[in-house]
C-alpha cells in the first residue's frame, strides 16, 4: 500500500527541515511525498528542491502566486496516486511509526474513510507545552463536528479508495479549510482517532487562523452552515451553543479569542 503524503509548505524554513526528516525517519517505506509551496520568499522552496534532489520519493511542486492553503492543498491532492493520502504541514513532526499505525489501522477497520490521532504540542523551540486528545470513535466525532474540530487536520489519513473521481477536496478556503474538508468526508465514511500520539503539533500564536479570529470563525460558521444544507443535523443544543460562541466572537477583542483559542488548544498541559 503506497501513502501520498501532501504538505502545503509556505515560509516554514525555520521548521521544514525536521518535518521532512520525519517523513524520511517512518518505518514505512512505501510512501511519497507531494510538497506545494505557497510563495514562499524565506528559502522553504530551495529547503524542499534540495531533499527532491537526493530522494526520488519526493517532489516538489510551486504555485504561481500566494493563494491560502486550501488552494495549495486542493493542487496537491490532485497529483496523488497513493492507496492513502496523508496529511501534514511544514512545521510539524510525524512520529516513526504513524504510517505504520494509521496503515494498519485502516486496513483493519475497512469502512473508515479517514483516521487520525492525539497530538503532542510544541512551542516554536520544538518544546513539549502539553498533549491534544480527541475523540476517538465515528459516533463521538460526528456529536463534536459542530462545535469544535475532533481530528487534528495534519494527522489524518484518508482512503483513496473511497474518494470519489469528481470529489472537490478544499474548495480553495484559506481559513476553516480542515472544517469543510471533515464535514465533506463525513458523508463518504466513518471517522476515527487512534487513541496515541503520532504527530508533534506546532502550534503557533503567529498562524493564520490566530492572527484572523474573526474571519477564521466566519469562515468555520460557513462550513457549518454548508454542512446543514447538505444534510448534517446538529441538536438543539449544538445550535444553542454555537450562537453563544458568535455571540462571544462578536463582543471580545481580537486578544481574548486568542486566549481562549490557546486554551482550547492546550488541553492537558504538562
Amino acid at each position: 500500500m503506497t501513502i501520498s503524503v501532501v504538505m502545503p509548505i509556505y515560509n516554514c524554513a525555520e521548521y521544514l527541515n525536521a518535518a521532512i526528516q520525519s517523513v524520511l525517519a517512518q518505518s514505512y517505506p512505501d510512501w511519497q511525498l507531494v510538497i506545494i509551496d505557497d510563495g514562499s520568499v524565506d528559502g522553504s522552496l530551495a529547503i524542499a528542491r534540495s531533499y527532491s534532489r537526493t530522494d526520488y520519493r519526493i517532489s516538489v511542486f510551486q504555485m504561481t502566486r500566494n493563494s491560502g492553503v486550501g488552494a495549495a492543498l486542493d493542487y496537491g491532492m490532485s497529483l496523488v496516486t497513493g492507496d492513502y493520502i496523508a496529511r501534514m504541514d511544514g512545521d510539524d513532526i510525524s512520529l516513526p511509526l504513524r504510517f505504520e499505525k494509521q496503515v494498519e489501522f485502516l486496513e483493519k477497520h475497512k469502512d473508515i474513510v479517514a483516521v487520525g490521532s492525539q497530538v503532542e504540542l510544541i512551542d516554536g523551540r520544538s518544546k513539549s507545552v502539553g498533549i491534544k486528545r480527541f475523540p476517538l470513535s465515528h459516533e463521538a466525532i460526528e456529536r463534536c463536528m459542530y462545535l469544535t474540530i475532533p481530528m487534528q487536520h495534519p494527522t489524518i489519513m484518508i482512503r483513496h479508495s473511497m474518494i470519489p473521481k469528481s470529489f472537490s477536496w478544499y474548495d480553495g478556503w484559506r481559513l476553516a479549510d480542515d472544517t469543510h474538508l471533515l464535514f465533506k468526508l463525513l458523508k463518504l465514511g466513518r471517522l476515527a482517532n487512534m487513541d496515541c500520539v503520532l504527530l508533534r503539533y506546532r502550534y503557533m500564536a503567529g498562524s493564520v487562523s490566530l492572527a484572523n479570529p474573526r474571519q477564521t470563525f466566519a469562515a468555520t460558521m460557513r462550513a457549518r452552515r454548508l454542512a446543514v444544507e447538505d444534510g448534517y443535523v446538529p441538536t438543539a443544543r449544538q445550535r444553542t451553543v454555537c450562537m453563544l460562541q458568535a455571540i462571544l466572537v462578536a463582543v471580545l477583542p481580537d486578544a481574548a479569542i486568542r486566549r481562549i483559542a490557546r486554551i482550547s488548544h492546550n488541553t492537558e498541559a504538562q
